[in-house]
């Protein structure tokens, strides 16, 4: 049986700034952010916040029962994919 170590498990942080003020995200939620592998976000997300993103990270965009998938900052264009959840 393989022996699991830390560098093995994802961890799954929900990040808040109530209604989308970028001035209400603590100082550990943008860390986590900056390190983030992939960011879920919804139309409540100021897209200053999705800014402290790595370039790199993917970001999926969940909207009223669809995932939208984009890896760009820009949920205008029309790169999306719709995915039925």
């Amino acid at each position: 049986m393989r022996q699991e170590n830390n560098e093995d498990r994802m961890k799954v942080y929900l990040i808040g700034a109530g209604p989308g003020d970028p001035g209400l995200l603590t100082i550990k939620g943008k860390d986590i952010l900056e390190k983030a592998d992939v960011v879920v976000y919804d139309y409540l997300a100021n897209d200053t916040l999705l800014g402290y993103a790595r370039p790199d990270a993917e970001r999926i965009y969940q909207f009223s029962g669809y995932r939208w998938c984009n890896n760009t900052d820009n949920r205008k264009k029309n790169s999306h994919h719709q995915i039925k959840s």
